[in-house]
């Protein structure tokens, strides 16, 4: 444990010039020097030695420790400074998107704007228009016009097929009409026939009968 703290303090030390040391050595002069009867001028000069050097040492730490803080203060406004400018420029940002939103938004209404402009210029005037507007209304209505002869024409023939329709079917009625009454006279023809053969054999065999009479 005593060699690691000796590492230690050697390490911090260095080359065994730095503060620590000078300590002990002071700590080694105020010992001899407490006993007077071993007291020599030069170990009083080294003791002063040593507390001016560690005075100087100690102004030095001290110069040292107000330049860290002037500088840790330095650097505190720097980066406050820092932190303000990039909230600017990060509003500056924003600020710039919106202008080129913007700047987009009018290049885009310009386009469209000189496409409707190549479209009006291409379209014929207003007098052009209007006459050809015109021109397909006369040639609407004349066509109107044609498609009511047409229905008349129309209607005229369906009326005229209506009536054919109904001389067909009458004539078709008095054909199947007479077809039946001409086989209604049929049966009655023969039998008539049939009576009319039966009397003139009856006739006959009577004359045949009057002869054998008078014989």
């Amino acid at each position: 444990m005593r060699e690691d703290v000796l590492l230690r303090k050697l390490l911090a030390d260095g080359e065994g010039t730095g503060e620590e040391r000078r300590f002990q050595l002071l700590n080694g002069c105020f010992r001899s020097l407490r006993n007077a009867n071993t007291v020599s001028k030069a170990e009083a000069v080294k003791a002063l030695r040593l507390i001016d050097s560690l005075e100087l040492s100690m102004r030095k730490q001290r110069e040292i420790a107000e330049m860290t803080k002037r500088q840790t203060k330095e650097y505190e406004e720097m980066a406050e400074r820092v932190d303000k400018e990039i909230a600017i420029s990060r509003e500056k940002m924003t600020q710039a998107k919106v202008d080129l939103a913007a700047a987009r938004l009018v290049r885009k209404n310009r386009k469209e704007y000189a496409l409707l402009v190549g479209m009006i210029e291409d379209l014929p005037s207003r007098a052009e228009t209007t006459r050809k507007l015109d021109e397909i209304q006369e040639e609407l209505t004349q066509q109107q016009e044609r498609q009511q002869q047409l229905e008349a024409r129309l209607s005229e023939r369906r009326n005229h097929l209506h009536a054919l329709n109904i001389i067909l079917a009458n004539f078709q009625k008095l054909l199947a009409d007479e077809d039946n009454e001409l086989s209604n006279d049929t049966p009655s023809t023969e039998i008539g026939e049939k009576d009319d053969g039966d009397d003139e054999e009856h006739s006959h065999r009577e004359r045949s009968c009057d002869t054998a009479d008078v014989g």
